[in-house]
């Protein structure tokens, strides 16, 4: 499973600590993310108060590099994935629209022009529509835990994989035992 990766503005700086678990996460099931070369803002819900077609050109842009890579577009977050669903849906739904900003990427020198054919999806939803990416992936805090409450580290896998159950541990902890809370535990 690939996908162009829009990081967008915030997730390398302010958010370090949700890229850094996206990555983490992405490596342990084997999504492969291929960052989006030369992207831009998507405007953050700002851009479109002051120029909405600037706004839909720039999203536009993006997608469409996405789409010279054959790849959907994976964001983390949810203003940038508003953002681009918001452009394709218009841009998809209004074809004098999809030409005038069309134009406006050829007029500046962009390679390519807006097609609507790559889709836009957050990571979360990933995970979600593919449960099959976490069938015998059993960490070492659901052991922990699987000992802790003598029952098999599989249950313990499939009742995290549903949200039945959560682990707490801070990875940031040396000393912490995993513990497990929810269905089917003590706690």
């Amino acid at each position: 499973m690939k996908f162009a990766f829009f990081p967008g503005c915030v997730l390398k700086g302010a958010a370090a600590e949700a890229y850094t678990s996206m990555q983490k996460v992405c490596d342990a099931l084997g999504i492969e993310l291929e960052e989006i070369p030369n992207w831009t803002c998507c405007g953050a819900s700002h851009a479109q108060g002051v120029n909405d077609l600037a706004a839909l050109a720039v999203n536009a842009r993006n997608i469409s590099i996405a789409e010279n890579m054959g790849l959907p577009i994976l964001t983390v977050c949810n203003t940038c994935t508003l953002q681009l669903r918001t452009a394709k849906y218009r841009l998809d739904h209004d074809k004098d629209l999809r030409d005038k900003v069309n134009a406006i990427l050829k007029e500046a020198g962009h390679p390519y022009e807006y097609k609507g054919t790559s889709e836009i999806t957050h990571f979360l939803w990933v995970l979600d529509d593919h449960p099959e990416l976490f069938e015998g992936k059993v960490t070492d805090a659901m052991k922990c835990v699987a000992e802790e409450e003598r029952i098999p580290a599989e249950t313990i896998r499939e009742r995290v994989a549903r949200g039945s159950i959560a682990i707490c541990a801070n990875v940031n902890h040396e000393n912490l035992t995993p513990r497990g809370v929810g269905e089917g535990l003590r706690t």
